[in-house]
């Protein structure tokens, strides 16, 4: 019994300090991932997007004290498979001050939900970004499927954020919703969507029809 008791202490006193060390490797790989993702969100900030006429730019900030080799900007139409759109070439960044960028995507997916995200050299991918480019054309409104959601919404040209508001009527002219809106969209509700039909709607600014026209 003194002969097994001995062997087992010399096999764990031999063993111990390699299953310590396989330890620490497991939990070093687990980790990765999120010492990874925290890496890549110290890195930059304020990803973000701003719609000028037909295009879209993209703005975010490289913070002080990190760097990359070169910035590629993607897109997706489903979140999922992205292509790359444009690039920045050089070493990004500045050791002292917060370094901010552009990329500007003169084609973008126009009446839909777009995905974005950053591929920094040598460091690592960006969140993804959503953005939507609204283009109403000359009758001053578009409905868009919004992706992934399958809820509807109405855009409208409200440049002036004014008080604005849309009726929606069935063929015999019955109001069936009412809603009123500074901003420049509504949401289509969902008892609504799940009829069939022909319905008709009214947008007014400021008291004023200015828009109409009809849904499926």
């Amino acid at each position: 019994m003194y002969h097994l008791t001995g062997t087992i202490r010399q096999w764990l006193a031999f063993t111990l300090p390699y299953m310590r060390k396989l330890s620490l490797l497991l939990l070093l790989i687990l980790a990765f991932p999120y010492f990874a993702k925290a890496q890549q969100e110290a890195i930059y900030t304020g990803f973000d997007a701003l719609q000028s006429g037909n295009a879209l730019t993209l703005r975010w900030t490289i913070k002080a004290g990190n760097s990359c080799f070169g910035i590629d900007i993607e897109r997706s139409a489903d979140g999922q498979s992205f292509q790359r759109i444009g690039s920045i070439a050089g070493i990004c960044g500045d050791p002292y001050v917060d370094e901010p960028f552009e990329f500007t995507d003169t084609m973008p997916l126009l009446n839909r939900t777009s995905f974005y995200r950053l591929e920094f050299g040598g460091v690592g991918r960006s969140g993804i970004l959503e953005a939507e480019v609204i283009v109403t054309g000359q009758s001053g409104y578009v409905f868009v499927v919004r992706q992934g959601e399958g809820a509807v919404r109405l855009y409208f040209d409200n440049p002036g954020f004014s008080p604005s508001e849309v009726r929606i009527f069935d063929l015999s002219g019955r109001i069936l919703y009412t809603a009123s809106t500074r901003d420049r969209f509504l949401d289509i509700p969902a008892r609504l969507r799940e009829r069939t039909g022909l319905w008709l709607f009214q947008i007014s600014r400021n008291g004023q029809p200015y828009a109409a026209g009809k849904f499926y």
